[in-house]
């Protein structure tokens, strides 16, 4: 009898252990304003049914926390909180959290937690960080460099391409955050942007970008593109001449005729 208890206490013992390692939610998620946060979590090997209460809340620095809803399975009642009934869901199998119209005052720290029937709780939280949409990038620019930037838009990262292609650094120089770019000193004359330029402003979850077209009669990109198929036709004409030079050269002076 007492070994038949210590192997169901044991066995109660690990599956709460394995619950414990199986409840994980992502570590961040990022959001764009106005669009939809989906929270699902990884609940391991136990059945949704096995939890007696089901809660998320919401917590932020310097604030107290929200809660956005508590499930119970017995009746299988769901009590969305105020500031969020008109806007959240929740999966009763996965429970899976939805929050719609996703605004800046939704950031912070959610937090799930399980409680089983004997009243244990098991937590896992994720940090939600809400994005401002990327606006649409715009260019600047002078004789020798292009400025790139957005009007709005969390954190914006830039890169660029020329004539489909990234950028050479030994030609071109690029500021540490990407918005500036600008002829090097290495730069070939003559000291004048040439080219389809395209900057793109990005983050984690969207991309814009804008191109800008710098041609001349410094140096056009139809130009370039001209001087290029120039050399393309004179390299088999190159080599021809050498092949006739190099033959000749073997063969060495003729005989004058008798």
């Amino acid at each position: 009898m007492a070994l038949g208890c210590c192997l169901c206490l044991a066995g109660l013992l690990l599956g709460q252990l394995d619950l414990a390692q199986g409840l994980q939610l992502p570590e961040q998620l990022i959001v764009l304003r106005g669009d939809s946060l989906v929270v699902k979590p990884v609940l391991g090997s136990f059945p949704s049914q096995h939890f007696h209460l089901v809660a998320w809340k919401r917590e932020k620095f310097g604030q107290q926390p929200v809660r956005i809803l508590i499930h119970q399975s017995e009746g299988n009642i769901t009590h969305l909180s105020q500031p969020f009934s008109n806007r959240a869901g929740f999966d009763t199998e996965s429970f899976t959290l939805t929050l719609r119209n996703i605004t800046a005052a939704d950031s912070g720290e959610y937090q799930l937690t399980l409680t089983l029937p004997d009243g244990s709780e098991h937590s896992a939280t994720t940090r939600v960080a809400v994005y401002e949409p990327l606006s649409e990038p715009w260019i600047s620019a002078d004789v020798s460099s292009l400025f790139c930037s957005v009007v709005a838009g969390s954190a914006p990262r830039f890169s660029w391409l020329l004539d489909g292609a990234p950028v050479s650094n030994h030609s071109y120089t690029i500021s540490s955050d990407g918005r500036n770019l600008s002829l090097s000193p290495a730069h070939p004359h003559p000291a004048k942007l040439c080219g389809e330029f395209i900057c793109s402003a990005h983050n984690e979850i969207e991309t814009r970008t804008v191109s800008y077209s710098s041609q001349g009669p410094h140096c056009t990109v139809q130009d370039r593109h001209h001087l290029a198929l120039l050399w393309i036709l004179l390299i088999p004409v190159v080599m021809l001449a050498v092949g006739v030079c190099y033959c000749c050269f073997r063969r060495g002076p003729q005989p004058a005729p008798i």
